[in-house]
């Protein structure tokens, strides 16, 4: 019922009921109605941090990981070997470090992660190994906020050392984000020689998979690669690398590709406009309106109206 009401927008009615859960089961023994009783918990803590209540759910986060990841009560120690208490914690920490992340506190982020990673790192469970890949890429984003490029790259490598041979999909959305994320930290600190390697690797890694999160990684990699060769001043190369783009992504109907695609056409008409090409650069631009003029997306008209 908690879940139906916070999706239906009802959130006081959604706490209520996860009150209720917490006032009847909290003291339960058994490992399945504790699961339920850590679920409420988190999810009660979601929704007041969605409602901008964001210390009375760190609250709740630090709770549920001193309850369910104890290390020194024998008997919570127990109770936190269990699996459905470690998924909890992690889950916790996540949420926890996506708060702080929200909230601006960099540091108690990167420590909430770096909590997480000392706690799960050597897990075998799939979510375990998940919430750890994903802890390590919000540190490497909170790093980055707090301006330690080179720290947030390595943090990034990180991810990619670890799981870079994994076969499942929510790892391998990890090691494609944060090969991308590493890319772009690289381009952005004047090595877009080392960029362009990154966003290559990308493009090998994951240019055959079907499914969208990786495809829009792939795209992305693949638009970032004009953007590197651009700042390198190789011009010839630049334009191959977004007809490249193009020739992917240029009749794409995914809304998830196609802004990207419309930047391609763009850009390549603005650097055929600067290398002295107009009627080259006119066509380029008439391309994007002939396959993205009928567009009812309002983000795709502006850029076509661009």
């Amino acid at each position: 019922n908690g879940v139906s009401f916070d999706l239906r927008g009802r959130t006081e009615d959604a706490i209520t009921t996860y009150d209720l859960v917490i006032s009847r089961y909290d003291a339960a023994p058994e490992s399945y109605i504790r699961d339920y009783v850590g679920k409420a918990y988190l999810n009660k803590a979601r929704i007041l941090d969605k409602l901008g209540r964001h210390e009375d759910a760190l609250v709740i986060f630090d709770m549920i990981v001193a309850r369910f990841g104890a290390k020194t009560d024998p008997h919570l120690i127990e109770i936190a070997a269990e699996l459905p208490s470690r998924e909890i914690v992690a889950r916790a920490l996540l949420s926890k470090g996506d708060t702080l992340t929200e909230i601006k506190r960099y540091e108690d982020a990167i420590a909430a992660c770096d909590d997480l990673v000392v706690r799960f790192g050597a897990a075998t469970e799939l979510v375990q190994r998940t919430a750890v890949a994903r802890a390590l890429s919000m540190k490497a984003r909170a790093l980055g906020k707090l301006g330690r490029q080179e720290d947030a790259k390595a943090v990034f490598n990180e991810v990619v050392v670890r799981y870079g041979t994994a076969p499942e999909l929510p790892l391998r959305e990890q090691v494609a984000f944060a090969l991308l994320s590493k890319g772009m930290i690289l381009d952005g600190l004047g090595r877009s020689d080392e960029a362009l390697a990154t966003y290559d690797d990308v493009v090998t890694r994951y240019s055959s998979a079907t499914e969208l999160s990786l495809r829009e990684q792939v795209a992305s990699a693949r638009f970032n690669r004009a953007g590197a060769f651009e700042r390198l001043g190789r011009n010839d190369e630049t334009l191959a690398a977004l007809d490249d783009f193009i020739v992917h992504y240029g009749t794409t109907t995914e809304s998830a590709l196609q802004e990207l695609a419309i930047k391609a056409f763009i850009n390549k008409g603005l650097k055929l406009e600067g290398l002295g090409r107009p009627n080259d650069a006119i066509a380029a631009y008439d391309a994007a309106i002939v396959q993205f003029g009928g567009t009812t997306e309002p983000i795709l008209g502006l850029w076509v109206a661009v």
